[in-house]
């Protein structure tokens, strides 16, 4: 109602899901509204490594390819194209406010039941619940590590 920015809500927070029989996963609802804002109604999935699926809303998905493209001339960004193009899905909920994971992502990432969708801001990460844990736990031991980066940056 005034004239001043519009929020922009981002993907935040971290919570444990069991897919269905068919590799469906129930957004939640935090995150539905943030699809809402987009307005497109049509996610990207991908991964860029062995550990995680990535979810971008459709304009996310477009400023990370835009920082691709910009830097395409170097050979590995061509191969990282190329990887990422390969292994990138749309996707849409459906009546039930689920996202459907293409099984090439789920078995590459080895996700087979429970798992845990995490925010990270401009994107969420979707993990198998192992590698997640695996992840937390070593997170925990870089800790100090991380704090005084933390620090050099000014958040700490």
């Amino acid at each position: 109602m005034g004239d001043g920015p519009v929020e922009i809500n981002r993907f935040r927070g971290k919570s444990d899901h069991t897919l269905d029989a068919k590799g469906r996963l129930n957004f939640p609802s935090r995150y539905k509204e943030i699809l809402q804002q987009d307005g497109s109604g049509v996610l990207m999935l991908t991964r860029l490594d062995d550990k995680c699926i990535r979810v971008y809303t459709m304009n996310e998905w477009r400023a990370f390819e835009d920082r691709l493209l910009a830097n395409k001339t170097n050979p590995g960004t061509a191969r990282l194209i190329r990887k990422v193009s390969s292994n990138s899905f749309e996707c849409g909920l459906d009546k039930q406010g689920r996202i459907l994971l293409p099984s090439k992502l789920r078995q590459d990432i080895k996700i087979d039941k429970d798992v845990v969708l995490n925010g990270m801001f401009e994107f969420a990460e979707i993990w198998a619940k192992q590698a997640w844990d695996d992840e937390e736990e070593q997170a925990e031991e870089e800790f100090p590590d991380i704090g005084v980066s933390l620090a050099d940056m000014g958040i700490l």
